[in-house]
């Protein structure tokens, strides 16, 4: 594996890695998790292996850490997620949904200026979103939420990404169970020791149209991946819902 100069085009530095699924780095660490079952730290500058951390009976697919507070999260299908020191290796602790056993999609460690002694850690199925916030001292969950389940909205989950130290989750009606075809984009923010819902705006989508996932955005719009006649696209929304959304297509050829 290899980190390149997107101006130059000039290699940076090199891994000597395989069978890498997942991948994280900021400008001093980067952070790989494998199909061996293993995530693995590195020295961005040097290429040097830094530390391992094995665990998982199934494939590392994701990984998150923040340095500044030396923690490292990995998720598998085996429907765990652990997290580690990321300086020494350690496993900290284990975390799993309490209630259903799913497929992990997605993680993401988070840690707003704000929150001073706490961060959470977000995790998504094809279903649910749901988060533990998490002591930085003992590093013990202080509380589990769950802040969406398809099942109990009959909507689709699209995905979901912070906006500074707001979280939107984005998902689609469905048609199965709904004639109306809409996005619904939903902003959380949190209080003490939870999410709470600040925000929810309703768009409609065309019959052709279905999003795929949910790039993000800045603070006043919204990016999402869609499919619309055949043509991949870009669907932009903007937080004033009187300025109707854009569907810009992007036809793509396989060579």
């Amino acid at each position: 594996m290899r980190i390149w100069c997107c101006k130059t085009g000039e290699c940076l530095s090199i891994f000597p890695i395989r069978s890498v699924c997942a991948i994280k780095f900021d400008e001093r660490f980067l952070v790989t998790g494998t199909l061996d079952r293993k995530a693995i730290s590195w020295d961005v500058r040097t290429g040097d292996q830094l530390k391992r951390y094995t665990g998982h009976i199934s494939a590392v697919l994701f990984v998150d850490f923040d340095a500044r507070l030396d923690f490292l999260v990995t998720g598998s299908p085996d429907t765990t997620l652990k997290l580690w020191s990321l300086s020494t290796g350690v496993l900290i602790a284990v975390f799993k949904h309490p209630f259903v056993s799913r497929l992990i999609r997605s993680v993401r460690l988070f840690c707003d200026a704000n929150w001073q002694d706490r961060f959470s850690v977000l995790v998504s199925d094809d279903y649910s979103v749901y988060c533990w916030v998490v002591d930085v001292s003992s590093a013990t969950a202080l509380t589990f939420q769950v802040l969406f389940e398809s099942f109990l909205v009959n909507r689709v989950l699209i995905g979901f990404e912070f906006k500074g130290s707001f979280l939107t989750i984005v998902s689609q009606t469905s048609k199965t169970y709904s004639s109306l075809h809409r996005m619904i984009e939903t902003s959380y923010e949190f209080t003490g020791f939870r999410f709470g819902i600040t925000e929810s705006h309703t768009f409609s989508l065309s019959k052709d149209v279905q999003l795929l996932s949910y790039l993000g955005g800045g603070k006043c719009f919204s990016v999402s991946l869609a499919y619309s006649g055949g043509d991949t696209a870009l669907y932009i929304t903007r937080s004033n819902v009187e300025i109707p959304p854009v569907l810009v297509k992007f036809p793509l050829e396989y060579r």
